[in-house]
């Protein structure tokens, strides 16, 4: 079978939808392959932090590449349910986006399970999915107020809850009987709350993504998205900078929580918002928590930037793939199958008994990403959806096939 250029895969077919459909999904598909990328630099990288240009390259990814992925995984959702027809988003598709969330949330408590060292996201992204369900068919201008309201009253309500110590009790209360927690150590809990990705504080992501899709990628002004995203990393991480010269006591309390930070993850415990003092209920709350941008932080002013490069990455991706398909086509097919990449590298990170964390030597991050980019551009020679992505669309597919179904 003759596998189609990549300058072709940019075109639609006769029958199928126009051309700009199958760009923005090109564009797409790349900058979730640049999300897979910086996953990688995350877990097998070099050092962030040694003062070098790769360090500081390195730096970029940390934090970020997940919450591209989040706000790739509100797009995606959009698509799923009739991308700018608000309408399509009947039942059967909801149906198939929470069947695709339990079977997501069930592989990412396996990956969990096994022991890795990642902080697996998988079953976040389920979960995301599931709370998503109910805001399917809110305009574009709504999805992009709920975003700006839950990313200030997330952080907010997770500080208050964590320094409740009732709250803390009932949460270990739950994870004795939770039966996800007990397989992997990551429950409900830590999941909606007090994990590494607690919905609390990232369904912000979900919501810009699903209102970007609900816009139509391929009707989006790439200017003004880059615009955008450049406007809110300078109010994200520009606002946190200030806050670190204008706000006595915010320094030492960052300070204390990067340490803090790292103990946790070097023990494999999950961090969650480490300003706030995870399983550390004094009753009192430390305001100054909340200015930080630190990646993790789960703070306001992160979730900003965040989605601020996020919009940046898109923009770009969206741009270079028009101009640029077969240079960008390997990153391209790397997104095309990141359920399966990012799956694989956590099994290989197991494998070869390494910590998931930077400091590994260059050239390892350089063969991962050498291996998966040539992987997925040989297997989509012969197959249109990545190993487990075609798992995954044949489990749902038969909603949408049984009898009376609309």
């Amino acid at each position: 079978m003759t596998s189609p250029s990549p300058a072709a895969l940019t075109r639609s077919r006769p029958e199928g939808p126009p051309a700009p459909k199958r760009f923005r999904i090109r564009g797409i598909d790349l900058a979730r392959g640049v999300a897979m990328l910086g996953m990688l630099a995350a877990h097998v990288g070099p050092s962030a932090d040694d003062g070098t240009v790769v360090g500081s390259v390195m730096a970029l990814a940390q934090g970020r590449s997940s919450i591209l992925f989040a706000t790739l995984a509100g797009v995606s959702l959009a698509l799923m349910s009739g991308g700018r027809d608000i309408g399509a988003s009947s039942r059967v598709a909801a149906q198939k986006i929470a069947v695709r969330a339990v079977l997501i949330l069930a592989l990412g408590t396996a990956l969990v399970a096994l022991g890795t060292p990642v902080k697996v996201i998988l079953a976040s992204y389920g979960v995301f999915f599931l709370l998503s369900l109910p805001f399917l068919r809110l305009a574009p201008r709504t999805l992009f107020i709920l975003a700006g309201a839950t990313a200030v009253a997330g952080p907010i309500a997770s500080m208050l809850l964590r320094s409740s110590a009732v709250v803390t009790g009932a949460l270990a209360q739950i994870d004795r009987v939770d039966p996800i927690a007990l397989l992997s150590g990551e429950g409900v809990t830590r999941l909606l709350l007090t994990g590494v990705y607690p919905a609390i504080t990232w369904m912000p992501f979900l919501f810009v993504g699903l209102g970007l899709g609900r816009i139509g990628v391929e009707r989006l002004r790439k200017v003004r998205l880059l615009l955008w995203g450049v406007g809110l990393m300078i109010v994200g991480y520009g606002g946190a900078f200030a806050a670190r010269v204008l706000v006595p006591g915010a320094v030492p309390t960052w300070d204390a929580s990067k340490k803090d930070f790292g103990s946790m993850i070097d023990k494999g415990e999950g961090a969650g918002m480490k300003p706030f003092g995870e399983g550390k209920p004094t009753g009192e709350v430390e305001w100054a928590s909340l200015l930080s941008a630190d990646q993790h932080t789960g703070a306001p002013f992160e979730i900003i930037g965040g989605i601020g490069a996020a919009l940046v990455v898109i923009a770009a991706s969206i741009w270079l793939c028009a101009r640029l398909p077969r240079l960008t086509w390997p990153i391209a097919a790397v997104g095309t199958m990141s359920l399966t990449v990012y799956t694989g590298h956590v099994l290989a990170i197991n494998a070869f008994g390494l910590s998931a964390m930077p400091g590994e030597p260059p050239w390892v991050l350089i063969a991962f990403a050498a291996v998966a980019a040539i992987f997925a551009v040989l297997w989509l020679r012969w197959f249109r959806r990545g190993p487990i992505e075609s798992g995954m669309h044949a489990a749902v597919a038969w909603i949408g096939e049984r009898p009376g179904r609309r």
